[in-house]
């Protein structure tokens, strides 16, 4: 009977631990997808991905671009200083992706 009652608290306390085991963590990285549907891999490395990258590389506190190109879609990769402030460091992105948006349109 004593072994079934601390058997029983023991799975009641087990029940009501608070364990967390993995924490909330927010990487500081944004990807950016750029379809262009029926374009050749070397063509929408050219027109595409190469602007991304350098448009990429001017935000401040970027540690590193990375990219894969494949026919018709781009992926490029922006990692961040640990410790930056995602939201404001993508917001700094998007400005400068949309003025490069309004020049890739210009050229066409």
């Amino acid at each position: 009977m004593l072994f079934l009652a601390i058997a029983f608290m023991g799975i009641y306390a087990f029940s009501r631990l608070g364990v967390d085991l993995l924490p909330n963590v927010d990487l500081p990285k944004i990807l950016i997808q750029t379809d262009y549907p029926g374009a050749a891999p070397s063509e929408v490395e050219r027109l595409i991905t190469e602007p991304v990258e350098s448009t990429a590389n001017t935000v401040p506190g970027v540690k590193k671009v990375s990219s894969i190109t494949k026919e018709g879609v781009s992926f490029v990769t922006v990692s961040f200083e640990w410790g930056s402030d995602v939201d404001i460091r993508l917001l700094s992105l998007r400005e400068k992706l949309d003025n490069l948006w309004f020049t890739l349109l210009e050229d066409k």
